[in-house]
C-alpha cells in the first residue's frame, strides 16, 4: 500500500513498488494493471486473441511492413473510455498519431463512431487516446495503419479502484467489525467485514471529495 493514509494498492511486478508507488527498476505493471502507478484496469487482456498488443511483453511489438489490422474482440460489449499505447520507436512525433493509426471500434457486427481522435503524449514512447464521443460500447476494437509497425503495447481501460481515497462512515454495533476491511485489496475469506446478523440498521457509507463517472461496482462476499 501507498499513498496518502494507505490508500492506493501495489499493482507492480512481485509488489515490487517504490514507497511512491512507482515499480522499482526492471519492474513493470501486473497484469491486468497498466498506467500512472499501475492503477489502471486492463481490458486487453480479456480479448479472445492474444498477440503483441495484449501480451504484457515490451519487447514483442509490430513489425515492419505490418500495417494491420490487428484485432482485439471480446465475449461482451465494453464500455469504452480511453486507451494507452506504448511504442518502440517513434519516426515523427506522437501528436501526428492519429494520422497514422486508425482504430475502428464495433459492437454486434456494426461500427461505432468513435469520432474526432484526441492524442495525448504521455513520454517519448507513450501515448493516451480518447475518442470524442465518450460514451458508447464496443465487443471488438481493430488497428491499423502506419504506426501498427512500431506498436509495443495497446492498453483499453476499465478505469481505476477508487474506494481507498473515499472518505469512509459507518454505523453498527459491533465495536469489532473493522469496516475499513472492505477496502484494503485483499479478496481472502480470512480479511472480511464482519458485522451480526441481527444489527439491522448497520451501514457503511463511502463519499468523495470530488465527483467520477461510475462504469461498474464489484462486490467479493464469503460465500
Amino acid at each position: 500500500m501507498f499513498g496518502d493514509y494507505c490508500a492506493f494498492k501495489c499493482h507492480c511486478r512481485n509488489d515490487q513498488c517504490k514507497p511512491s508507488g512507482s515499480c522499482r527498476a526492471k519492474y513493470d505493471c501486473a497484469k491486468p494493471y497498466f498506467g500512472y502507478k499501475c492503477q489502471m484496469v486492463d481490458l486487453a487482456p480479456q480479448a479472445k486473441e492474444q498477440n503483441f498488443l495484449n501480451d504484457y511483453n515490451e519487447k514483442t511489438c509490430g513489425v515492419r511492413g505490418n500495417k494491420g489490422p490487428v484485432t482485439l474482440s471480446f465475449d461482451k460489449p465494453y464500455r469504452f473510455t480511453h486507451a494507452y499505447m506504448r511504442f518502440k520507436t517513434m519516426y515523427r512525433s506522437l501528436s501526428y498519431l492519429k494520422y497514422d493509426i486508425q482504430i475502428k471500434l464495433k459492437t454486434g457486427g456494426f461500427n461505432v463512431d468513435c469520432g474526432p481522435l484526441e492524442v495525448r503524449e504521455l513520454s517519448a514512447t507513450d501515448a493516451e487516446l480518447r475518442c470524442k464521443n465518450i460514451v458508447m460500447d464496443f465487443d471488438m476494437i481493430s488497428l491499423e495503419g502506419e504506426g501498427v509497425q512500431v506498436l509495443c503495447s495497446f492498453h483499453i481501460s476499465r478505469g481505476r479502484n477508487i474506494i481507498g481515497v473515499a472518505n469512509l462512515s459507518k454505523w453498527y454495533k459491533d465495536d469489532g467489525a473493522r469496516p475499513e476491511k472492505i477496502r484494503d485489496g485483499d479478496t481472502g475469506l480470512n480479511n472480511c467485514f464482519m458485522a451480526c446478523h441481527y444489527d439491522e440498521k448497520m451501514h457503511v457509507k463511502f463519499s468523495w471529495r470530488q465527483e467520477y463517472i461510475l462504469h461498474r461496482i464489484v462486490i467479493y462476499n464469503q460465500h
